[in-house]
């Protein structure tokens, strides 16, 4: 099981490196010189989506550290890696197809199907950790979860919005980081003895 993990982790981080450089590639090189500094949005959605994408590795390498390899987790932690690998080809729709509401939400749907893996990866991994952790990392454990069902549910209200309005669809994804750090904040202060009461719960104590 231990090699299982370390082997799973390795492949993790090799297909983060890969998505990473993939996202470059798929800028491309325009036909004009004029273009390169004539469109500065392509520059702005390749900056956000390399963020993204390292903020998915961070999280995913903290997650490892209660990871258990069962064959629930393992096939979830590949739709993961199968969501985060679907950044580039949404980045590219985004730059080929700009102002178009169904490349916005093929570049939505990535960071949708990261976020709802890693919610569930979160939780099972309080489930399996619940014995052998302490108090303060269970704790923090269950805090992450919130957080990442924080991130879920703005992104379908993006997803609602775009029914109606790409801009405020595209809008509320560009505050994305702003909203969640008001969320960091708010789960900061629920009482430790409510976070302990909801994640024995979600724990199955």
């Amino acid at each position: 099981m231990v090699d299982l993990k370390r082997r799973l982790e390795a492949f993790s981080d090799i297909v983060f490196g890969l998505c990473l450089s993939e996202l470059a590639l798929l800028l491309g090189i325009p036909s004009k010189p004029i273009d390169l500094i004539d469109h500065p949005m392509r520059y702005a959605v390749f900056f956000g989506s390399f963020a993204i994408v390292s903020a998915f590795w961070y999280s995913h390498h903290r997650m490892f550290r209660y990871f258990y390899p069962g064959r629930i987790d393992v096939f979830l932690n590949f739709a993961y890696l199968a969501f985060a690998v679907l950044v580039p080809f949404g980045m590219q729709a985004m730059i080929k197809f700009s102002g178009d509401p169904i490349a916005f939400g093929v570049y939505l749907a990535s960071f949708s199907g990261t976020s709802v893996t890693m919610f569930v990866l979160l939780v099972r991994g309080l489930q399996h950790n619940a014995s052998r952790l302490a108090e303060p990392e269970s704790l923090e454990l269950y805090r992450r979860a919130l957080r990442m069902a924080g991130v879920c549910i703005v992104l379908l209200v993006a997803f609602g919005l775009l029914r109606y309005s790409l801009r405020n669809a595209s809008l509320s994804l560009f505050l994305l980081a702003p909203i969640m750090l008001y969320v960091r904040w708010g789960i900061r202060r629920i009482p430790e003895v409510v976070l302990t009461g909801l994640g024995a719960r979600a724990a199955g104590k």
